[in-house]
């Protein structure tokens, strides 16, 4: 029994050590951005002084390799990089060789509260173009500029992180207080085993104190006793010699 109580309080403490977390698996995305992308569907630069820069606002494109309508918007975006390249940067998301991109594709999509329905998947702040056709240029265009010019620039990333966010701490909070009853119930259990195991520890001394109480008392007892015997044994030899001197006499 005491071997298990001093295994069961051991576990206990070892539970009260480990702390109740969540842990948030990180993917790896493939990204490419306008010069890369190009270069993949071998399309050449135009404007050879295209450069990105902080200010510039960001495309973001879902897409497919030798997609003939992704490919019809890149070469649209190349067409003006020339007299807006200074207003946009692209980021590319390759969806049919990457399973982690095309997970993306699926959540960013759902965010929006658009349908997958394909490739090309394109983001200008809160616009989406889904496919793409030349009629969509004027309005890509507008998107662009409209996102440069604009004080609040939206970011569907920055949106989802903030949700994921206040999500996160909602359920951190839910977590939280689930582990404070739990520790609340360890700790409570791990006292009355601490009390118990040291009152037990307290009875153990207590006899141990007792049994080397017992055995001094019995060495005292046995001393005053060999004692009383020299005593006596002194005494009568006295005697004996007081006898012999009278009898001498």
């Amino acid at each position: 029994m005491k071997k298990i109580n001093k295994i069961l309080f051991t576990v206990i403490l070892l539970l009260l050590l480990i702390p109740i977390t969540t842990t948030a698996k990180v993917k790896k995305y493939e990204t490419l951005n306008l010069k890369e992308t190009l270069a993949e569907e071998n399309i050449e630069l135009q404007y050879k002084n295209y450069k990105e820069t902080d200010k510039q606002i960001t495309i973001y494109m879902f897409r497919g390799n030798n997609c003939t309508y992704c490919r019809g918007f890149l070469e649209y975006l190349n067409s003006i990089t020339e007299e807006y390249g200074e207003y946009f940067k692209l980021v590319s998301y390759e969806v049919w060789s990457c399973q982690n991109n095309a997970i993306l594709y699926s959540e960013v999509a759902e965010f929006l509260e658009k349908e997958n329905r394909g490739v090309p998947f394109i983001i200008i702040g809160d616009k989406v173009f889904q496919g793409y056709s030349e009629d969509d240029n004027p309005n890509i265009l507008q998107a662009i500029k409209d996102l440069y010019n604009s004080k609040d620039r939206y970011d569907v990333f920055e949106e989802m992180e903030k949700a994921e966010t206040a999500e996160y701490r909602k359920e951190f909070f839910q977590i939280s207080t689930f582990s404070i009853i739990i520790n609340t119930i360890i700790t409570l259990i791990a006292s009355l085993l601490i009390i118990k195991y040291t009152n037990n520890k307290n009875k153990e001394l207590k006899i141990e104190i007792e049994k080397l109480t017992n055995i001094v008392t019995s060495n005292e007892n046995l001393t005053i006793d060999k004692d009383k015997d020299k005593s006596k044994l002194k005494k009568e030899n006295k005697i004996k010699k007081q006898k012999r001197n009278i009898n001498q006499q």
